[in-house]
């Protein structure tokens, strides 16, 4: 009872945080904007191969959790386990919690499909859509095969975003209104070196 009420209240504080951001985001009005330049700026670091990543030691932090907000969680639950391949961690279709990882990593950082309802997250998320950029990034062993594989299970790849100035490539839709980049993991080995 404990794992669950200590992780519940990680997402409700989770939650909150979210909605305190984005009240400051609204009183900006140029907030979505700087924050779709700060990503775009961010990929592009990425994919340039100067995002440096660290080793990890035991003093560092490391991400236990993040989150995509979608319409519906429990449509995004079945499409994250079922045509991605994510297991589920916590999936309470009455509450609206559907909590997913990789199935590769089962101890590694869990995904939260989130509610995005009618509020500032709606006008984000379709910013961050509208721009063409990916909300979260994914990584494969072998990308051709892994994307070959996706398709195969209906998944729908937008090459016409394929070379922005960026240089983004691999997105494809969730079906729940976010982009979502896969890139093979030698990308992620090129940058450490």
């Amino acid at each position: 009872m404990f794992l669950a009420t200590s992780r519940l209240g990680f997402l409700l504080d989770g939650i909150w945080s979210r909605f305190q951001v984005a009240v400051a985001v609204q009183e900006t009005g140029r907030g979505v904007a700087r924050r779709l330049e700060e990503l775009k700026q961010r990929y592009s670091k990425l994919n340039s191969g100067t995002f440096k990543r660290t080793a990890h030691t035991e003093k560092q932090m490391k991400i236990a959790m993040t989150s995509v907000f979608v319409d519906d969680p429990v449509e995004a639950h079945e499409f994250y386990t079922k045509t991605l391949g994510f297991r589920s961690v916590d999936f309470q279709p009455d509450a609206q919690l559907a909590v997913v990882v990789s199935a590769e990593d089962p101890k590694g950082t869990t995904l939260l499909l989130e509610p995005r309802g009618d509020s500032f997250a709606k006008t984000y998320q379709e910013k961050v859509y509208g721009a063409g950029l990916p909300i979260i990034v994914f990584s494969a062993a072998d990308l051709e095969k892994t994307r070959k594989e996706l398709e195969s299970r209906g998944v729908k790849f937008r090459d016409d975003l394929a070379k922005p100035e960026w240089g983004l490539e691999n997105l494809f839709e969730d079906t729940f209104g976010n982009l979502i980049m896969l890139q093979g993991e030698e990308t992620s080995e090129t940058s450490e070196q």
